[in-house]
């Protein structure tokens, strides 16, 4: 991940510390001594503080095996490439060109035509316009 981010052990003892305490602090409310005895339950707005922070201490333990899951994934490979960036320009030119942000219509009618005006140059268009007839070259 990144330089400043510690590691999936960590963060895992970090969490594991934390709720540790808030078990010792909510344990026996309600007839709970082990965390095996927590239960899901549906709170309301009249559910004692001590209940609701035993259901977060639940959670976490029916979660820790997903936490932090990402760490254990290949680091992505950049595929943000020249010729992507490439790709990206033209389309902020087609798009600043026609007012629209969906401009995959008009790629596909003059797509050709504006990357000729681009990396053809003036001379090599004006002669491709030559080319085309009478018509054009006004």
């Amino acid at each position: 991940m990144g330089k400043d981010c510690p590691s999936k052990g960590t963060k895992l003892s970090s969490g594991n510390h934390l709720f540790q305490k808030l078990w010792q602090s909510v344990k026996g409310a309600g007839n709970a001594t082990k965390r095996a005895d927590l239960r899901i339950f549906l709170p309301h707005k009249d559910t004692p503080l001590a209940k609701v922070e035993q259901e977060f201490v639940r959670l976490y333990d029916f979660y820790r095996p997903g936490l932090f899951a990402y760490f254990d994934f290949p680091t992505p490979v950049k595929t943000n490439s020249a010729m992507e960036q490439g790709i990206g320009q033209e389309k902020g030119r087609l798009r600043h060109r026609n007012s629209k942000a969906n401009v995959s219509m008009q790629i596909r009618i003059r797509g050709e035509f504006e990357l000729k005006q681009v990396y053809a140059g003036k001379d090599e268009v004006r002669a491709i316009i030559k080319r085309m007839g009478p018509l054009y070259s006004q």
